[in-house]
């Protein structure tokens, strides 16, 4: 094994299950995106901070 070599990486099937990749479909949904990796949410988060903070927020259902 070669430094740099990954480990292990997730199936696609177990990337899906989590709540990022749910708030990513979220997300895509609510605004009409194709966002399909972390580093695109990511991006979007950056560029779009209230909006990424509104939906967060409707998406966790945080109780306030």
């Amino acid at each position: 094994m070669a430094l740099g070599d990954r480990l292990w990486e997730p199936s696609r099937e177990r990337i899906k299950e989590t709540n990022m990749w749910k708030f990513m479909e979220f997300v895509n949904r609510r605004h009409g995106f194709v966002l399909s990796n972390y580093q695109e949410l990511y991006q979007w988060s950056v560029d779009h901070i209230p909006q990424f903070w509104a939906d967060f927020w409707d998406f966790s259902s945080i109780i306030h």
